[in-house]
């Protein structure tokens, strides 16, 4: 038996993907940082309304603003206004501040002011704990990804937690239901000092689009301090995992 398994592991050869990746490991679906071109007014008008989530909106003096905590990348936008927006092939959403989310021209990323302090904790050794707080499963899906051989984010000290006790930082999927507000403040609790939240995917750090639902209490922002926004629905694993680096400041 082990022989045999030696002999598949050497016929499957390497199938860990570089980290930063390679551009064509992204599949060609794939939808990045949204771009904004210069369209007429009446277009972006007519996005607003096909917008499930409330991702797209105006400002007051109609120019069109975008807030990746809320976008869902179901490109419905482009189909209404072709042109107008465009995702691009950039990865790279995950944000520390929420009002870096919003913007109405470009997304620009910043750096984190505790960077040194984060740094110096977590550099070589991170380990995550997931709450799902009742979303569909699908962020919840890509967080398992990461620890497959694709990414194997154990290859930069970053390794799961059975239980939130033994966890550095608390990783939030859903809109968080009216039912596990609770279960989700005593996970925090039970984490020793010092402690990181990330809200991941759209329903995690806006509601999503159960946002209007009144099961639904608005993200983890409403419960627990969030020290890293991870946009999407659900977010890739390579988003995810350049999250992760960036919070430990191995990243910029």
């Amino acid at each position: 038996m082990l022989l045999m398994l030696m002999k598949n592991r050497l016929l499957q050869g390497r199938q860990t993907k570089p980290f930063p990746p390679e551009p064509d490991d992204l599949p060609e679906r794939f939808r990045g940082v949204p771009e904004l071109a210069a369209a007429e007014g009446q277009c972006w008008e007519k996005i607003v309304p096909v917008c499930p989530a409330g991702g797209f909106s105006l400002s007051d003096g109609g120019a069109p603003r975008i807030d990746l905590g809320k976008c869902v990348y179901c490109g419905a936008c482009q189909s209404v206004c072709p042109g107008a927006v465009t995702h691009t092939r950039d990865y790279r959403l995950a944000a520390f501040e929420r009002e870096e989310l919003v913007f109405t021209t470009r997304f620009e990323r910043r750096s984190s002011p505790r960077r040194r302090e984060l740094r110096k904790l977590y550099r070589n050794s991170l380990r995550i704990c997931q709450v799902n707080t009742g979303g569909c499963g699908a962020c919840d899906s890509n967080i398992d990804m990461l620890s497959a051989p694709a990414w194997d984010m154990a290859r930069f000290g970053i390794r799961p937690a059975i239980s939130p006790k033994q966890a550095d930082v608390l990783l939030v999927s859903g809109p968080v239901a009216a039912n596990m507000a609770k279960p989700l403040l005593r996970a925090y609790e039970a984490m020793g000092e010092p402690k990181l939240v990330a809200a991941v995917g759209a329903c995690a750090i806006s509601g999503g689009i159960y946002r209007n639902s009144p099961e639904c209490r608005g993200g983890a922002g409403n419960f627990l301090p969030v020290d890293l926004f991870i946009p999407g629905c659900p977010p890739h694993p390579l988003t995810l995992l350049e999250g992760l680096l960036r919070l430990t400041g191995r990243i910029e």
